[in-house]
């Protein structure tokens, strides 16, 4: 089984909570990261990571028997193909991967990949050649107003009294990001509309700011995540396809903190951008951009007004300014949640 979707929908919190179920009813689970494979032959590190001694047959008929013996299918789990320095390699390798298991019946694979890098990391056509199913996790989509209630019991927040109209809020990861924001700022009330929601992000980005602090001491008093965002908003917007390269996104972020060699890295990880790929034309290099449209939008809004001294200024400066044509007169259905920021 091959589990697609977009980032922070909930493909690791899945496998991690059938792996840690079946562990406690005594099933034959593992579950690998995508992380934990390199260069080295999956069958390497496979039997490496177990401290299995023998060869790699010899572990899946270990395992298939086991899986025999306790009449369940013996599960090996690998999340996050996408993940890692040689995760492109997936391609070739999960074929092979597949039908060294056939010979196994007791064995069941799952993976798991994010939507942005499938077809960079899944074969062609694995679902006739190999027989493997593909779903795809979308979240809470369709469920948004039973997670929200169900967040806000756990954190001993106000149910909102309005429809969730928000479309962030089918992400798991964007709603826990919210209720950790209101419990660290000792606020009660869910964030009401598109404003609600942007006052929440900066409230987001100071409690960020002084995490990161006790992440790296070089973080520690300098604002690192608030002026990150400041300085990459509008290089993002410019960016083609408003994919920033990583190359410049660093080259951008080490000019104001040249210490900070992490940086970029765990802003990625800490789910304020996302690393990602272009999905149109030839390009294959790798990009980010802001985790959260809503915070993509507000921080160019707000980013690009900073640079006019009043608002006559700013209508003039329409005519001439080609960003500024662009989100208001040439494509601005494009770009609705910018303007409404």
């Amino acid at each position: 089984m091959i589990i697609k979707g977009e980032a922070g929908c909930g493909k690791s919190h899945l496998l991690g909570d059938v792996a840690s179920n079946r562990i406690a009813e005594g099933l034959p689970t593992l579950l690998f990261l995508g992380t934990d494979f390199n260069d080295r032959s999956y069958e390497a590190v496979i039997t490496s990571k177990i401290g299995f001694s023998g060869t790699f047959p010899e572990f899946l008929s270990s395992f298939n028997q086991i899986g025999c013996q306790v009449g369940s299918r013996a599960l090996l789990m690998i999340d996050a193909l996408n993940e890692g320095d040689h995760a492109n390699l997936w391609k070739n390798k999960l074929p092979g991967l597949i039908k060294s298991l056939n010979e196994y019946p007791a064995i069941g694979l799952v993976v798991s990949v994010r939507d942005t890098y499938f077809d960079d990391v899944i074969p062609d056509d694995v679902e006739a050649s190999s027989k493997a199913t593909v779903i795809e996790h979308k979240g809470f989509k369709g469920l948004e107003y039973e997670a929200v209630k169900q967040f806000c019991l756990a954190y001993n927040l106000k149910l909102p009294n309005v429809p969730i109209l928000t479309p962030e809020f089918c992400n798991p990861l964007f709603l826990k990001i919210v209720c950790d924001t209101l419990e660290a700022s000792g606020k009660k009330d869910f964030p009401k509309g598109f404003n609600g929601v942007i006052t929440l992000f900066n409230q987001y980005f100071r409690v960020l700011d002084k995490q990161f602090g006790r992440i790296r001491p070089e973080y520690k008093y300098k604002k690192v995540v608030s002026t990150s965002v400041k300085l990459l908003a509008i290089p993002v917007f410019e960016a083609k396809y408003n994919l920033l390269k990583m190359l410049d996104a660093e080259s951008i972020l080490h000019k104001s903190f040249p210490n900070c060699t992490s940086l970029l890295a765990d802003l990625i990880d800490n789910n304020v951008l996302l690393k990602t790929k272009p999905q149109y034309g030839d390009e294959n290099e790798d990009c980010v951009v802001f985790c959260y449209q809503r915070i993509s939008d507000f921080t160019i809004a707000s980013e690009t007004i900073k640079q006019y001294q009043d608002w006559e200024v700013f209508s003039e400066s329409v005519k001439e300014d080609k960003a500024l044509r662009e989100i208001i007169v040439e494509s601005h259905c494009l770009y609705k949640g910018i303007l409404e920021a």
